[in-house]
């Protein structure tokens, strides 16, 4: 079986009998679900899933600050007070 990315596993027969059970006993961690003991999915709570959405978004948006940090030679100096 390929490593898993969870500290969690449930089988498919698991998820169809209480995937709100499964959800609320992993406190917000992933789950690996396995069909015939090969992984298949993760299932995550939707907090979980928006953290994640929330640091994909926090490390693309850190990707163009340096991009643009790279670029400061080429600013323009602005005065607030001027707009």
């Amino acid at each position: 079986m390929k490593s898993s990315h969870a500290n969690f596993s449930a089988t498919i027969a698991d998820l169809k009998q209480d995937p709100a059970g499964l959800i609320k006993n992993a406190n917000d961690l992933a789950i690996a679900i396995l069909n015939d003991n090969q992984l298949v999915a993760y299932l995550v709570s939707a907090s979980a899933y928006e953290r994640l959405v929330d640091e994909i978004d926090d490390y693309e948006l850190a990707k163009i600050v340096a991009r643009r940090r790279e670029k400061v030679s080429t600013a323009v100096e602005v005065n607030i007070d001027d707009l």
